[in-house]
C-alpha cells in the first residue's frame, strides 16, 4: 500500500475508498430529502434514514436486450427501502438451495431431511447431514427452504 494511501486510511479510521463510498451516499440522502423523493417506489411509505436507502432498477438490466444502458438508464431507476428492494431481487439473481454456493444441502436432501423428522431428532439429523443442529430447525420453522414444496407421492392405484 502507498504512503498516501496509508495516511488516509489512517486519518479517516477506515478504508479511504468506503468513507468516500459513504459520503457521496450521505450527499445523495440529503438531496433526496430536500426534494421529497424519500418515498420507497415499491410500497410507497416513506423512507426514514439513510440506512433504510437502496437504489434499485425498476425492471432488470439483467435481462434485458442492452444490458448496459438499461443499467444506466435513469429512468429505470428509482429509490426503495433496502428490505424493499431485497425482498424484490430478481430472479436473475436469487440463490435458492443449491444455486447458493454456500449450501452444503441439496433439493433432495431437504425433503428427506423432512420425511426424517417423523422418527429422528433435529440433532441425529444434523449430525446425519454434517450440518449444524440450527440449520435443520431454520428448515422445521420455514425460515431457509420455506419455497421447496413437499414433494407429493405419486397417486398408484393396483390395477
Amino acid at each position: 500500500m502507498k504512503e498516501s494511501a496509508r495516511k488516509r486510511n489512517e486519518l479517516l479510521g477506515m478504508n479511504h475508498s468506503t468513507a468516500y463510498h459513504r459520503l457521496r451516499k450521505m450527499v445523495l440522502w440529503k438531496y433526496v430529502v430536500f426534494v421529497g423523493d424519500d418515498v420507497c417506489y415499491r410500497c410507497g411509505e416513506r423512507i426514514g434514514s439513510i440506512e433504510e436507502l437502496s437504489i434499485e432498477h425498476k425492471e432488470s438490466w439483467l435481462g434485458s436486450e442492452d444490458p448496459l444502458s438499461s443499467f444506466f438508464d435513469l429512468d429505470n431507476v428509482a429509490f426503495s427501502h433496502l428490505k424493499c428492494n431485497s425482498a424484490a431481487v430478481s430472479p436473475e439473481l436469487k440463490s435458492n438451495g443449491e444455486k447458493n454456493g454456500n449450501s452444503k444441502l441439496t433439493e433432495d436432501d431437504v425433503h428427506k431431511i423432512r420425511r426424517m423428522l417423523e422418527y429422528k431428532t433435529q440433532a441425529e439429523i444434523a449430525r446425519y447431514f454434517g450440518v449444524a443442529e440450527p440449520t435443520i430447525s431454520d428448515i422445521v420453522h420455514g425460515k431457509t427452504w420455506a419455497w421447496l414444496k413437499e414433494e407429493t407421492p405419486l397417486d398408484i392405484h393396483p390395477a
